[in-house]
């Protein structure tokens, strides 16, 4: 935490933070993104890559999956306000509170 500390401040003007920023926005969505890709690649039902990977295989992999979640994520908040996962969970939170709200006033 001290180091992206000292190099945010020491950086400020490097554009890398601001994609890093809009990925942290949509931090759920990246998440489940990076699940579901990885379990495409790597398990038996999808690519079945996972059997026994050399180390360098996996870390490209993974740089891959990091560089298209920053892609996708700049790309998605060009156009939305915020990530799939989170409006998801934003309006299904909104239902739950209405629901309780209704079942209080009617105590």
């Amino acid at each position: 935490m001290g180091a992206i500390s000292f190099l945010i401040g020491k950086f400020q003007d490097f554009s890398l933070w601001s994609v890093l920023e809009k990925v942290g926005k949509m931090s759920l969505s990246c998440y489940v993104l990076q699940n579901v890709v990885s379990s495409i690649l790597f398990y038996g039902w999808g690519f079945g890559l996972g059997g026994h990977p050399r180390s360098f295989f996996v870390i490209f992999v993974w740089i891959l999956i990091c560089l298209f979640q920053m892609l996708f994520a700049t790309l998605w908040l060009h156009y939305f306000k915020m990530g799939p996962m989170e409006s998801a969970r934003k309006c299904l939170a909104s239902l739950v509170i209405k629901k309780n709200i209704k079942k209080d006033l009617k105590l």
